[in-house]
């Protein structure tokens, strides 16, 4: 479990990156922030900002996402951007630029619990930085997507599974092997589970990590 350490991370949400491939995490994510927020709990929304002269332009010649309404968060998310703990407006994949880094370390957030738009890309950015500076990431897996549709989604899954932690299985046991079933969660399935907890007058977030057995607990292949 985990309390005032843990942040949500919803990356990059914008009018200019929902598509048809992607549209679907949207209310996922507007359901979960909602919670999130109610529960207490911090979250932080990122922009990507293209600009003239970006490698994106230069080297694919790909100019969007410079202006309104492209960079707008997508209007489901709206409201919780505005009660956000802050919103952070980036030119990189990640949120680990100066000011997102900075925002982190204030709050003392250790366990980053990334969703967002695209899995393979800044959302998998964003699970590798934090992981290199010490910090604990989770993909939440079914709120996140890519506009590139399904195999891309997958890909970025697959390749952030080592960066988790092992998880207990049903009796308590970590398995140290790797394990991409159980190396990740999921909204919809229980695996995340938000709920308010009360210490006097000030609510916690508690986040309940029940993961499911899984069919390789016994999987002895490299991470």
């Amino acid at each position: 479990m985990t309390s005032n350490s843990a942040v949500l991370v919803v990356v990059d949400v914008q009018n200019g990156f929902v598509r048809e491939e992607s549209a679907h995490v949207v209310p996922i994510i507007a359901d979960l922030v909602r919670r999130w927020q109610e529960s207490g709990g911090d979250v932080v929304f990122t922009r990507y900002l293209n600009y003239a002269g970006s490698n994106f332009e230069k080297l694919f010649n790909w100019s969007k996402l410079m202006a309104s309404p492209e960079i707008d968060i997508v209007p489901e998310l709206a409201p919780y951007a505005e009660k956000a703990t802050a919103v952070v407006d980036k030119t990189t994949y990640t949120l680990f630029n100066k000011e997102g880094t900075a925002l982190v370390r204030e709050h003392g957030w250790t366990e980053i619990y990334v969703c967002g738009i695209a899995t393979e890309s800044c959302v998998l950015k964003t699970a590798a930085d934090a992981f290199e500076l010490d910090l604990t990431p989770w993909l939440i897996e079914d709120a996140s997507a890519s506009h590139a549709g399904q195999v891309a989604h997958d890909a970025g899954v697959l390749v952030t599974a080592p960066l988790h932690r092992p998880q207990p299985d049903h009796q308590g046991r970590r398995d140290s092997g790797f394990c991409p079933a159980r190396s990740r969660i999921t909204v919809e399935s229980g695996a995340l589970t938000v709920k308010l907890a009360r210490r006097g007058r000030e609510p916690q977030l508690v986040l309940a990590l029940a993961m499911a057995r899984s069919d390789c607990a016994t999987s002895t292949a490299p991470p």
